[in-house]
This record gives C-alpha cells, sequence and structure tokens, in this order.
C-alpha cells in the first residue's frame, strides 16, 4: 500500500472515530455539549496530519510532505459526518 493510501484510510478511520466520539459526548451531556465537537474533530485531524507527515512520509521529500495537509481531508469530514448522522438516526 502507498503512502498517500494509508494517509487516506488514516483519515477516513480517524473520521469515523471522531464521528462515533462527537455522538457519545451529545449522547451523555445532551445538546449543551455539542459545541465540544467542533474542537475535538479539529485536534483529530491535526492528530493525523502529524501521524501522516513524521510517520508516514519520513522517507519522502520535504515539498512532497507538505502537501499531505490536505490530503485526504474531504474524506475526514465527510466519515465524521456520516457516523455522526447514522449514529444520531438510529438512536
Amino acid at each position: 500500500m502507498k503512502p498517500r493510501d494509508r494517509i487516506f484510510w488514516l483519515r477516513a478511520a480517524a473520521g469515523a472515530a471522531m464521528g462515533l466520539l462527537s455522538f457519545l459526548i451529545v449522547a451523555m451531556g445532551g445538546e449543551g455539549l455539542a459545541y465540544l465537537s467542533l474542537p475535538l474533530i479539529l485536534a483529530g485531524y491535526l492528530l493525523t496530519y502529524y501521524l501522516a507527515r513524521f510517520i508516514l512520509a519520513r522517507d519522502l521529500p520535504q515539498e512532497e510532505r507538505n502537501r499531505w495537509f490536505s490530503e485526504g481531508a474531504g474524506t475526514y469530514v465527510v466519515a465524521w459526518l456520516f457516523t455522526l448522522i447514522v449514529l444520531s438516526t438510529l438512536l
């Protein structure tokens, strides 16, 4: 598997995990804690960025490592939203 594919799937899994965590925050604390989801998903995305940049892309040139900030960003957001909506609908 190529490093770009790993980053894509890492961000998809992280987005789904953040969707589950966002759902649990809202389910446990009510609607009043929903504002905590935004910093949580931003921190999760930054975590995947640093994992991708410093662990998965160690052998790549510097200019290619800098591009990876946006690689899989849409997938992360869609996976987060999809998981949050599906869990909210089911429960």
